[in-house]
């Protein structure tokens, strides 16, 4: 079987992403406005229930909001990636200006994605609450576990991208042959996600405390750094599963 070079793997990744930022800005902008609106209803209803008399009678328009937030990002997640993967695989859509696809390639890549995650929260998610109910030092095995679990699921998110392409006949097993004997690889490239994870949020953090020193304009700093740090990060992580597909089902050099 193929082996990762994580090395190769983590610049490709970091290549895609880097040189075309332009590219990705005109295919997803639209997407970046859905971002900043939402948002904005969202921290606008979360601030609105801490002024409030009675928190619990405006909690409904907070949840509200969160239900559209949470929506709006399922949604912008998977169009992103479609029009993403189709335009490094297929050089398909970078001259676009204006990108709001929804279609049934959309919602089942959404769908494939919502499963992968549901599966990863039963077979990791719920034993850690199990445990941590046991004893809060189990927590230290919060971070080995996630490292068992993560590859696993990295190798089963390779079908997404034959999704976007519209290969019907790639399954998850199909993924899991391909990628069969990579756990260490794939561990490298997860503790990178997460270091660029970090990155983003360190970002965000300190943009926001910043933004506080302009006292009226601190909450629109917030959004728009919110929003941007949102967009690179899907950016970044669909720039991953490309590079993963590229690789083991394309034999693309790295």
């Amino acid at each position: 079987m193929k082996k990762l070079p994580v090395f190769a793997a983590i610049r490709h990744t970091l290549s895609l992403t880097f040189n075309n930022l332009g590219p990705a800005f005109r295919i997803t902008w639209a997407w970046v406005i859905v971002f900043v609106v939402t948002i904005t209803l969202f921290v606008w209803a979360t601030a609105g229930l801490g002024r409030a008399s009675d928190p619990a009678a405006n909690l409904f328009p907070v949840m509200m909001f969160g239900t559209v937030f949470l929506l709006a990002a399922v949604a912008a997640m998977a169009s992103i990636a479609v029009a993403w993967h189709r335009y490094i695989l297929l050089d398909e859509g970078g001259d676009v200006g204006f990108n709001l696809r929804i279609d049934a390639t959309v919602w089942r890549y959404a769908g494939n994605a919502i499963l992968v995650a549901v599966g990863m929260m039963v077979v990791f998610g719920l034993p850690m609450v199990v445990l941590l109910q046991l004893s809060p030092y189990m927590l230290v095995l919060a971070f080995p576990a996630m490292f068992l679990v993560a590859p696993f699921m990295y190798r089963l998110m390779i079908k997404l991208p034959a999704i976007a392409l519209e290969n019907r006949d790639f399954s998850f097993s199909a993924a899991l042959a391909v990628s069969r004997d990579n756990h260490w690889p794939l561990v490298g490239l997860v503790v990178m996600y997460f270091l660029v994870a970090f990155a983003i949020n360190l970002f965000v953090g300190v943009v926001t405390f910043v933004g506080l020193i302009f006292g009226p304009f601190a909450v629109v700093i917030q959004v728009i750094a919110t929003a941007l740090a949102e967009w690179f990060g899907i950016i970044f992580g669909i720039s991953l599963l490309t590079t993963l597909y590229g690789f083991f089902v394309e034999d693309r050099p790295l």
